[in-house]
């Protein structure tokens, strides 16, 4: 017997209750729910059913996970058993938006030395600024599937 554990290793009789309108108001509500999740919390409207609410946060955290993982995400493997259309979709986003939210937390900083100050910096080649471009900060994932690609080339 082995002790491994899939990621997604869920009782095989809960299907995430696949006709549930729930999965419909999630979708309908996903800009909301990016906006408000963090890396720490998925937020999910009010009135999800429990079931729900536990795959739900269950892909996302693979998708949080799977930055350090050495290979790309099975998402067959996260489908409950008799998955429908409205499911595959949410389920997809909760993985990106996972993804998303660990890439924007890991995102490198660039913090000025507090004994440095703007003025004191000199150059010794002639210049006709002696002012650096500052770098742009990053754009703020958004938890839309189809941007996910550009937010990746902007980070």
């Amino acid at each position: 017997m082995s002790n491994s554990r899939d990621p997604m290793d869920t009782d095989k009789l809960n299907n995430a209750l696949p006709t549930h309108p729930a999965w419909q108001q999630i979708l309908a509500e996903w800009g909301v729910i990016s906006a408000q999740s963090t890396v720490r919390h998925f937020s999910l409207p009010q009135g999800i059913p429990r079931e729900i609410r536990a795959y739900l946060a269950r892909v996302h955290s693979v998708g949080k996970a799977s930055l350090g993982a050495e290979s790309a995400i099975d998402f067959e493997n996260l489908y409950p058993p008799f998955v429908t259309n409205i499911q595959v979709q949410v389920i997809e986003e909760a993985v990106i938006l996972g993804q998303g939210l660990a890439l924007e937390i890991n995102k490198p900083t660039i913090l000025p030395h507090p004994a440095i100050r703007e003025e004191e910096v000199k150059t010794s080649y002639p210049t006709s600024s002696s002012r650096v471009a500052q770098p742009s900060e990053p754009e703020k994932f958004d938890g839309t599937r189809a941007l996910f690609g550009h937010f990746l080339t902007r980070l």
